[in-house]
């Protein structure tokens, strides 16, 4: 294999080659041709209903190109009720037929890496916003039961709806402050009439656990995929992995994370993808930048933490920031970009997969790119942050590398 000005090292390469099992079967996609994630992204180009535009079609037409071991479309609301923008993508009967399309166009580039699609609600960020627990100065409304039997219904449709548009799994997500991963933070108290809160993890988890039953009755986990993307800490009062209701900082011994993830191999979950923090309120947990490069080390130690404690495979995420080492972690760059420092995880049995969030919008061929030998080739991400930048504004996502690259090529 061809050695670059990256000086990558044989082996790292050949651990993020590796493919791995997912789901002990026949169908060829239920396994991860290499080990390299691609994390949902969120474009914000969907059309007014919540389908797919050309915009979406064009960004997964060249995501199914860069041929990563898992792909996971990016969030999709559950209802139009539950988006956090106007122009994210909402999955329902009526979208279905363009969610259809889309994963049509990705197996004609690409037949070989899994397919999933993340489900969400948007909770406080909804543009009907609802909170599980009192958030003083927000104009979230407070949830009833009844409100998260909808949710639950709408959301239990759309795992239908995936499943017969052609997907190969979903992610059932748990992150960065949205409805599912705020009811299991210790804020979410028992309360008159509120039967999905308490003072245990078993209590706040039980939205999660009942749904994920009723999942697995829809679409058979023998052959479609249950992934969870989780949190490990929230960073904000109350928030999950924190010390307790009024806290906002990390439970140091962690153990709610470690019992959620053991609860979520029981029930089913086929893998868990490791993330932190809430991006409109802890952005620096979430994501690395010039200003808080350690935090990649954060990211790492909780998803080493998720790996003890399951049998399951877990995703690491952050190494985006990592890039063509050109980065401010210690050491030397040729030990410190990213390819080091994922192949290194790999091998020493940290993690089970590399997720890559940021570097896929830099570089959709990414994952294709590094596991030919072509660093070289690389467009690195550049930690600017105009991505989020763009999200926050409510405008479609951009990313200046990416479209940089366009622009040249056009």
């Amino acid at each position: 294999m061809a050695r670059t000005p990256l000086e990558a090292d044989p082996r790292d390469l050949a651990a993020l080659a590796e493919p791995l099992v997912l789901l002990p079967t026949k169908r060829r996609r239920l396994t991860a041709p290499n080990r390299i994630v691609y994390q949902p992204m969120e474009g914000n180009d969907a059309e007014p209903d919540g389908a797919p535009s050309e915009a979406t079609f064009r960004r997964y037409r060249d995501r199914a190109a860069g041929r990563a071991g898992l792909d996971l479309v990016e969030a999709v609301a559950v209802s139009r009720a539950g988006r956090a923008r106007e122009r994210q993508l909402v999955l329902t009967a009526a979208t279905r037929p363009a969610f259809e399309e889309l994963v049509a166009r990705y197996r004609r580039r690409n037949d070989a890496t899994p397919l999933l699609v993340q489900l969400t609600h948007s909770g406080r960020f909804a543009l009907d916003p609802v909170t599980p627990y009192p958030l003083p100065g927000t104009e979230a409304r407070l949830l009833t039961d009844g409100d998260l039997l909808r949710i639950r219904d709408d959301l239990l449709a759309a795992v239908r709806l995936a499943y017969e548009a052609g997907f190969d799994g979903i992610d059932f997500k748990h992150c960065h402050g949205y409805l599912f991963g705020a009811l299991l933070g210790p804020a979410n108290r028992a309360r008159p009439g509120w039967t999905h809160g308490g003072e245990t993890l078993a209590e706040r988890a039980r939205f999660c656990r009942e749904t994920l039953a009723r999942m697995r009755e829809i679409a058979p986990p023998d052959r479609f995929l249950y992934t969870v993307r989780l949190s490990a800490f929230e960073g904000i009062p109350g928030g999950f992995g924190s010390r307790d209701a009024r806290s906002e900082e990390e439970d140091e011994t962690r153990g709610e994370l470690v019992a959620f993830c053991r609860m979520l191999e029981a029930a089913g979950v086929h893998l868990l993808n490791q993330t932190s923090g809430v991006p409109e309120l802890t952005p620096l947990l979430v994501r690395q930048t010039r200003e808080n490069p350690l935090g990649f080390f954060d990211h790492q130690e909780r998803a080493e933490a998720m790996k003890r404690a399951v049998s399951i495979p877990v995703v690491g995420s952050g190494y985006s920031y990592a890039s063509d080492g050109r980065n401010r972690l210690p050491g030397d760059r040729r030990e410190k970009h990213l390819v080091a420092l994922a192949g290194r995880a790999l091998r020493e049995g940290r993690v089970d997969l590399i997720g890559i969030g940021r570097q896929s919008l830099a570089d959709p061929h990414f994952a294709d790119k590094v596991l030919s030998g072509r660093l070289d080739e690389v467009r690195w991400d550049t930690a600017c942050n105009r991505c989020a930048d763009s999200l926050r504004s409510h405008r479609p996502v951009i990313c200046h590398t990416y479209e940089g690259h366009l622009r040249r090529r056009e």
